[in-house]
């Protein structure tokens, strides 16, 4: 009995040790309003857009638009530990996008790139759990993005 207790414990040991913790992710619910991005004659046009993990937030919250958008590797320098470009989305769309939360990573933050990028919101930051995994809503409305953490 006491070899089958073993054998049990060093089994779970090893099944723990071979797959590994729970990797946690950070989801991300994009909802798009119809109109967005409008156009000069006032159409609503698709908007790209970007996914950051940060470990500090300060050379994003400081950084401006274009520098952001021209060569955003160099401005975030060191804090920077993932980039994901997922392209651009389309007014009155919604979609959900799920990556791996990076090591390190204290906050997710999103730049939108609007047309009238001067007046527009287009950058947002929330808060990470590290050890947890993270919800997060992404409300694109004309030339506004507001990301917010969801509970």
């Amino acid at each position: 009995m006491v070899l089958g207790l073993l054998l049990f414990l060093s089994g779970c040991s090893f099944f723990s040790g071979w797959f590994g913790q729970h990797q946690p992710t950070v989801t991300i619910d994009v909802h798009v309003s119809p109109q967005i991005n409008p156009n000069a004659q006032e159409q609503a046009t698709p908007v790209e857009w970007r996914i950051y993990q940060l470990s500090r937030r300060d050379f994003f919250d400081q950084a401006d638009f274009l520098l952001l958008f021209d060569d955003d590797l160099s401005v975030l320098k060191g804090s920077l530990l993932n980039r994901r470009l997922p392209g651009s989305v389309l007014p009155g769309s919604q979609e959900t996008v799920t990556l791996p939360l990076a090591q390190g990573a204290l906050y997710l933050a999103v730049m939108v790139a609007f047309a009238n990028y001067p007046d527009a919101t287009n950058k947002g930051v929330v808060v990470l759990r590290p050890d947890h995994d993270n919800r997060v809503r992404l409300d694109i409305e004309n030339i506004s993005a507001r990301l917010t953490a969801v509970k």
